[in-house]
């Protein structure tokens, strides 16, 4: 039973490549869009905004399949609303929400939903791991994970994007005694669990090395805080039975945001804030060395690697707070054997916004302004094509549009701390 639901799933998630953004980060969770053609420059002309919606503050972003789009926002306080809108027109198809009271630090929903063929999964901030009917937003099963199985709420929350195997969608649960858990779709119920690893505000990566399937998960014994004397672990995990395969503590981030980047068969990229910088980690059987190491690092969005070339915003709280820091930062360009090709320091520096590649081009969202840019990846210098203001931004504050992009069929769908809009790109 479990090889017919991996063909099913491993044909929605490639059939619909070319038009879906299903998950986070993509359907190929690296950030790449499909080949719909976008315009080149936006010299004679910008893009137009389709639709607008106004939602709650919040860093959740948007996933996109079969025409609508699915994001989790937040009645502040009160509950987390799950919002299913009309890819073409922003219109409301169905919304269901459901208890979650409190605040958080940084208020509002954290993760992207995850969509498959019948059902949307998505994490609260909370602990709370929904299953939805696709079909009606009908809430199918729901676990709590602090009330149900021992978890404790990370200092910024919950921010799990459910990761999909087979027939299972994993959960980090982030408790004393359960560190990941895996669910029947269908059902919920419970299949396997890991020991404790700790806390994070990372997501599983499923991916296979040397033609072994696992699960890929970042975390930290003091995760949220500046305390660097704690235990940092990269574990990897059976995805069939949670069984550990191996563990490394040679990366060592505090508070482990971005997921790992898979960059081929026996190479992972991991990246971070907080002092963290980067890694590119060779992965085989005789362990885990790595390839470079650098101090730049990302502290909420993954890099894409584009031709050999990791693109990334190396912008962190430790050189954001002045102009003199921010110039050290910004969009940068490295090979993926260390050397840094350049970086655009303060004009623009992008704050910690989010990035797709789509059509030859990187679509970057400015974390700190709201501005979208439109940029060629070449390795020999920035190159800008375009920048719009979607937002009407005109504040110097970092406005904190945080949510990771999506992109489907050349419609790019960003978030802001109060409206979502679709942009057309074509």
């Amino acid at each position: 039973m479990k090889r017919i639901f991996n063909i099913a799933l491993l044909v929605f998630f490639s059939t619909n490549v070319s038009a879906d953004w299903p998950r986070y980060f993509g359907a190929g969770i690296d950030g790449k869009a499909d080949s719909t053609a976008i315009r080149d420059s936006w010299e004679n002309g910008e893009p137009s905004v389709k639709w607008t919606v106004k939602t709650g503050k919040g860093f959740g972003g948007a996933a996109i399949a079969g025409g609508h789009v699915y994001f989790l926002d937040r009645d502040l306080g009160k509950a987390d609303v799950m919002r299913c809108l009309d890819l073409q027109t922003g219109k409301e198809k169905w919304t269901t929400e459901y208890a979650a009271p409190g605040k958080l630090p940084f208020a509002g929903s954290r993760s992207v939903p995850t969509v498959t063929s019948e059902h949307i999964f998505t994490s609260g901030g909370f602990g709370q791991a929904t299953c939805f009917s696709r079909a009606d937003g009908r809430i199918l099963w729901q676990h709590d994970f602090v009330e149900d199985h021992g978890g404790e709420v990370p200092r910024f929350g919950y921010s799990t994007n459910p990761a999909i195997w087979g027939d299972l969608v994993i959960y980090a649960v982030l408790g004393k005694d359960t560190g990941l858990a895996a669910f029947d779709q269908a059902t919920g119920e419970q299949k396997w669990k890991t020991p404790g690893i700790h806390s994070s505000t990372s997501s599983p990566l499923v991916t296979t090395f040397g033609g072994v399937e696992q699960i890929i998960y970042l975390s930290s014994e003091n995760a949220g805080t500046l305390d660097t004397s704690g235990a940092f672990l990269m574990s990897s995990f059976n995805p069939a039975d949670g069984k550990l395969l191996w563990k490394h503590d040679g990366f060592k981030i505090n508070n482990p945001i971005p997921i790992p980047v898979k960059i081929s068969d026996s190479q992972l990229f991991v990246t971070g804030g907080y002092d963290a910088g980067s890694q590119l980690l060779e992965i085989g059987t005789a362990g885990i060395k790595p390839v470079f190491k650098t101090p730049r690092g990302s502290q909420i969005h993954p890099p894409i690697i584009i031709g050999g070339h990791a693109y990334f915003m190396a912008n962190e709280n430790a050189n954001l707070s002045t102009k003199k820091q921010r110039r050290t930062g910004g969009l940068v360009c490295m090979t993926l054997e260390g050397e840094e090709k350049w970086h655009t320091g303060l004009e623009p520096n992008f704050g910690r916004g989010g990035a797709i590649y789509s059509d030859g081009k990187l679509i970057i969202h400015d974390g700190h302004t709201g501005r979208i840019h439109l940029v060629k990846p070449d390795p020999e210098r920035f190159t800008e094509l375009g920048v719009i203001n979607p937002f009407g931004i005109t504040k110097s504050t970092d406005q904190k549009m945080w949510a990771p992009p999506a992109m489907s069929g050349g419609l790019l769908i960003v978030r802001s701390q109060g409206e979502m809009k679709c942009l057309d790109l074509r």
